[in-house]
């Protein structure tokens, strides 16, 4: 019986062009919005024009089978007109010409014309009664109370035409048969107080619920004015995911991303990402399985930009009177700058444990080297305090202390200068750079050094502007270039530098045909402070750890090929910008 009935809506809903009331487990389906009393008036016509022509018909047919089986001159008038009423009824419910005013005004006509016909040429005993009673009813249900109230006196008219047919004795009707004049005023009166009942009853059903939908509209006004003003997202959707309800933020950031400017009755995993599709669907179902619970999902969403960013929502199934999920609410937040911070405490913490380890790195190798030139101090000042009387031998012990005083004051300018560096301690002076201005300078800084190796220093020729630190990119290159030729074969050392760019890097290439580096051996220790890699220079074992760290002050990224005997290539990559 269901699958008939779903069957008769399927096709009538179609014929109609209308959006179908009810949902698959028959209880009527809503958008999730209160509508005023008129919508529901018009919602009660159509589903009775909905069933009206199929069951007509099912009481037509026999009825008209029986006329013609009679063989008279009535019954086949009777099964004419019949035909006639039904088919101008049929007509008129799917034709689209008519407005549904108009549509209701006819069908009410119809079917007080059907009741008169049927009561003349069947009498009280067929269903001409029924017709008659059911346009009052019908009336007081689809229009006002003004437009109602003329039922009655439709009735009344009705009735009062009858009488005359049977007084007057007109169209051989069967109620002449039936009832004389005074007998059928009486009929008509219990029509007419049974009409005036079902008007009164049904009035007093409609003002309540009117009453009751101004109190769930204006609740719902000041609903809306809450979810329209949340910060979050709001959404609800109907079973099939589509949207019955988004709030103004929803709105304002997707709204390039729907076929309709209200989002209403749009698909509504488009603006999520394709990714999170599945993880949507299955939350989904456990809302419409287990209504009332909420459901945590983080979800990837695209905004009107086409950005991605992430959203944590919660999802719950909202019930039917008969506990059947009809819709899912979401609210969703914003945690992109959540993640953002929480992004941003992680590199902190790891910047911060990074920079302990270099202090402790820092604080033993300056205990280190501070014990030398304070010990070679402490043991000149007892020799002072012993030779005091001694001239030739102070003058000694003087020139001592102060080559003792110089390497401590060098070992604590080293220091500073490292602190300072690791932890960014100074601003930074971004300006544009001329590059070949760097190279000229550095060449002739290290004048005496290329002079006295034979090296060839190889640069290009073209000016190039970086925006930099000038200081920091003359201490980079200058120290690259200053191990190129120190750390030499005795081959005539060869260093190239050469310029490239990518898309945001400028690329400084430094390529010598020096000892190289035994990457293999060496990698961990290559810029650590004060780790020398073999015995060829009197260096501290600063050069390469300050490089790299200039290299990181600016933004930039240092990389390093080499082969041991062959040589080294060192490509310092800054920002562009």
């Amino acid at each position: 019986m269901r699958q008939i009935i779903d069957t008769i809506n399927s096709i009538t809903y179609k014929l109609l062009r209308l959006e179908p009331s009810f949902s698959k487990n028959g209880t009527w389906k809503d958008s999730g919005q209160i509508k005023d009393i008129t919508y529901y008036r018009d919602h009660i016509f159509t589903v009775f024009i909905a069933y009206l022509p199929p069951f007509a018909l099912l009481a037509l047919i026999p009825g008209t089978y029986l006329a013609i089986k009679n063989g008279t001159n009535i019954g086949y008038i009777v099964a004419i007109i019949d035909f006639i009423l039904a088919g101008s009824l049929i007509y008129l419910i799917y034709s689209n010409s008519y407005s549904y005013k108009v549509k209701k005004i006819w069908v009410i006509i119809l079917l007080y014309t059907i009741a008169v016909f049927l009561m003349i040429f069947l009498g009280s005993y067929g269903p001409g009664i029924i017709y008659l009673m059911a346009p009052s009813i019908i009336m007081s249900l689809i229009f006002n109370k003004k437009v109602g109230i003329l039922s009655l006196l439709f009735n009344l008219l009705a009735c009062l035409f009858l009488s005359l047919v049977i007084e007057f004795k007109l169209f051989n009707s069967i109620l002449i048969q039936q009832y004389s004049t005074s007998a059928w005023i009486a009929f008509s009166c219990n029509i007419m107080f049974m009409s005036f009942i079902n008007f009164i009853l049904i009035n007093i059903l409609v003002i309540s619920m009117e009453g009751k939908i101004k109190m769930l509209l204006h609740s719902e006004a000041r609903q809306s004015g809450l979810l329209a003003s949340q910060t979050n997202y709001v959404i609800r959707t109907d079973t099939n995911m589509k949207y019955v309800y988004v709030n103004d933020k929803f709105k304002r950031d997707f709204t390039s991303l729907c076929t309709k400017d209200d989002f209403i009755g749009d698909y509504s995993l488009s603006c999520f990402s394709e990714v999170d599709h599945p993880k949507i669907i299955n939350i989904i179902k456990k809302c419409m399985n287990d209504i009332g619970s909420i459901n945590n999902i983080e979800l990837e969403m695209i905004n009107k930009d086409k950005e991605t960013f992430t959203t944590i929502w919660d999802f719950v199934g909202i019930k039917d009177e008969t506990n059947f999920a009809i819709e899912i609410q979401g609210i969703g937040v914003d945690i992109s700058d959540r993640i953002k911070a929480e992004r941003k405490f992680q590199l902190s913490v790891s910047d911060l444990y990074n920079r302990n380890r270099e202090l402790e790195t820092y604080a033993y190798i300056i205990s280190h080297n501070l014990r030398s030139p304070i010990a070679n101090i402490n043991a000149l000042i007892s020799l002072i305090e012993v030779d005091k009387e001694d001239e030739e031998n102070m003058s000694q012990y003087i020139k001592y202390l102060k080559k003792s005083s110089q390497s401590l004051d060098q070992v604590l300018t080293d220091l500073s200068r490292a602190v300072t560096i690791a932890g960014h301690t100074i601003e930074l002076t971004i300006e544009p750079v001329d590059l070949h201005d760097i190279f000229l300078s550095i060449k002739y800084d290290l004048g005496d050094l290329i002079g006295s190796s034979g090296a060839k220093l190889l640069l290009p020729t073209d000016k190039c502007i970086i925006k930099s630190h000038k200081s920091y990119l003359y201490s980079i290159i200058y120290n690259i270039v200053y191990n190129a030729i120190r750390f030499r074969k005795t081959d005539i050392p060869v260093v190239e530098i050469a310029i490239d760019k990518s898309e945001n890097y400028m690329i400084i290439s430094i390529k010598d045909n020096g000892i190289g580096i035994d990457l293999v051996k060496d990698q961990d220790d290559l810029f650590r402070p004060y780790k020398k890699l073999n015995d060829l220079s009197p260096g501290k074992g600063l050069g390469l750890f300050f490089v790299k760290k200039h290299v990181d002050a600016l933004g930039g990224k240092l990389f390093v090929e080499s082969t041991l005997g062959l040589g080294s290539t060192f490509s310092v990559h800054l920002p562009i910008n």
